[in-house]
C-alpha cells in the first residue's frame, strides 16, 4: 500500500510571531527584537513561496543567535517549516528535533512540532520513531483529527502492526464525511490478517449495504467465511450471490460442488441439470459425471445410471462403464449390468478389473448363462479380494450342473 495514497503531510505551523505574544505573560518566550524583525522578513519569504531563500537566510542567522537558546530554537523550528516546504524531509526532521532538544519552546509549540516530526518520520518510513513522537503528541491532544488517525493507522499498518492499526482505521472511517473505500479495505485487511473473521464479515456486510451489487465485496465476504471454515455461512453467501446473478459459469459449478460436499446432492443435481438444459454449462463428460454422482448420492439410481452412461460414452472411460454396470447390478437389472460391465472390461485400464469380472460373472449367473459366467468368475479367482466370492459362485454353478445331469 502506497503511503502517499493514505495521508498527505500537513505541517502544523506555530509561528514565532505567535510565540512573541506570550512575552506579555512570560518573558522566557520573547525573541530579541533584531531577531524578531529578521524572522518576520523570513516568514514573509515563506508565505510568498520563497522557501529556498528563507533557508539561506536562516542558515546565516543560526551562528549569530547561539547564545540565545529560545531564539535559536525558534530559528530551527522555522528552518523545519522551510525544509518541509521544499520537500527536504530529512533536513526538516533534523531541524525540528534540534528545536525540540533545546527544551526552550512553550508547550503548545512543542506539541505541534511533535506532530510534524511524527508525520515526517512516518513519511520517510521511519515508523518506530515516528510513532514515538505520535504517541507523545496524542496523549495530550484533546481532539485528534481524522488526519492524525490516518497518520498513525498508516504507520502501524505499514509496519505490520495490524492489531494496533484497527482502532485508528475505525476512527478514520468514523470521521470521514463520505464513504472511504480505501480505509474500509485497510480495516478489512487488518481483520483478515489477525483472523478476526467475524468482524471482517460484519464490516463487509456494512460495505454491501452501501454497494449491494459490488461483486468484489461479495467475493471478499465469501473468502472470509471460507477462511473461517464456516461452511454454513459460505453456502449462504454463495446462494445470495447466485440469486443476485453475480456468478460466472465457473462459480455456478463451485456452488454445485459445494452442495455435493455438504451432503445436498439433490440441490446439486437440480442446479446442474438446470444449467445443462439452458446451455450455461456444457454437456461434456465431466459435467455429466458430476450430475450422475449427484443423482447417485441423492439415491436416484436410475437417473444416475442413465447420466453416467452418457458420460462414459463421451469419455470412453472403462471405469465409468464399470460404475454404470455396478448401479444396474444393484438395481438387479442384469441385462444392462452385463452390457456395461462387458464394455468396461473391453475398454481396459480398469482399476478394479477383478471386481468387474466378479460382478459380470454373477450377473451372467442370474441370466442363467453359466458358461460365460464361469469364464468371468474363473478370472476373478486370480485376485485375493474377489477369490472367495468367485469360488462360492462357481460352486453354485457346479451344483446346478450336477442337478441338471
Amino acid at each position: 500500500m502506497n503511503l502517499k495514497h493514505l495521508f498527505s503531510l500537513i505541517i502544523v505551523i506555530s509561528l514565532f510571531v505567535q510565540q512573541t505574544s506570550l512575552a506579555e505573560n512570560d518573558k522566557q518566550y520573547l525573541l530579541v527584537e533584531k531577531n524578531w524583525k529578521k524572522l518576520s522578513e523570513i516568514n514573509k519569504l515563506l508565505e510568498t513561496g520563497q522557501a529556498e531563500e528563507a533557508i539561506n537566510q536562516l542558515k546565516i542567522l543560526i551562528p549569530k543567535v547561539q547564545s540565545k537558546v529560545y531564539d535559536a530554537a525558534v530559528i530551527q523550528q522555522t528552518l523545519g517549516y522551510a525544509y518541509s516546504a521544499v520537500n527536504d524531509y530529512p533536513a526538516a526532521i533534523q531541524a525540528f528535533q534540534t528545536a525540540l532538544n533545546s527544551n526552550a519552546l512553550p508547550y503548545n509549540v512543542v506539541h505541534d512540532i511533535e506532530f510534524n516530526l511524527a508525520q515526517l518520520l512516518i513519511f520517510e518510513k521511519n515508523y518506530k520513531e515516528g510513532l514515538h513522537y505520535f504517541d507523545r503528541w496524542i496523549k495530550t491532544e484533546s481532539t485528534p483529527s481524522r488526519d492524525a488517525y490516518t497518520l498513525a493507522g498508516t504507520a502501524y499498518y505499514e509496519s505490520g502492526q495490524y492489531e494496533k492499526t484497527i482502532p485508528y482505521a475505525k476512527n478514520v472511517i468514523k470521521l470521514s464525511r463520505d464513504y472511504d473505500e480505501t480505509w474500509h479495505q485497510l480495516l478489512l485487511s487488518c481483520y483478515q490478517k489477525t483472523k478476526q473473521y467475524q468482524n471482517a464479515a460484519i464490516l463487509l456486510e456494512k460495505m454491501l449495504r452501501i454497494n449491494p451489487d459490488n461483486k468484489a465485496y461479495w467475493q471478499q465476504l465469501l473468502s472470509t467465511w471460507q477462511q473461517a471454515d464456516n461452511d454454513k455461512k459460505t453456502l449462504a453467501t454463495m446462494e445470495l450471490m447466485y440469486a443476485k446473478g453475480l456468478f460466472s459459469n465457473i462459480e455456478i459449478k463451485q456452488l454445485i460442488n459445494m452442495y455435493l460436499y455438504l451432503g445436498m446432492p439433490f440441490k446439486s443435481a437440480r442446479l446442474l441439470q438446470t444449467h445443462l438444459d439452458d446451455g450455461r454449462l456444457p454437456k461434456d463428460n465431466s459435467n455429466l459425471e458430476l450430475l450422475g454422482n449427484s443423482w447417485y448420492q441423492a439415491r436416484e439410481f436410475e437417473k444416475a445410471a442413465n447420466v453416467l452412461h452418457k458420460a462414459a460414452k463421451l469419455s470412453g472411460d472403462g471405469n465409468l462403464f464399470y460404475r454404470v454396470g455396478q448401479i444396474y447390478f444393484n438395481l438387479e437389472d442384469y441385462p444392462q449390468a452385463i452390457s456395461n460391465l462387458q464394455t468396461a472390461i473391453s475398454k481396459g485400464k480398469l482399476t478394479q478389473h477383478s471386481s468387474a469380472q466378479l460382478l459380470l460373472g454373477i450377473a451372467l449367473f442370474h441370466q442363467k448363462n453359466f458358461s460365460q459366467s464361469r469364464a468371468a468368475l474363473e478370472f476373478a479367482l486370480h485376485n485375493n479380494s474377489t477369490k472367495d466370492q468367485a469360488e462360492w459362485w462357481l460352486q453354485r454353478i457346479r451344483e446346478l450342473e450336477q442337478i441338471r445331469k
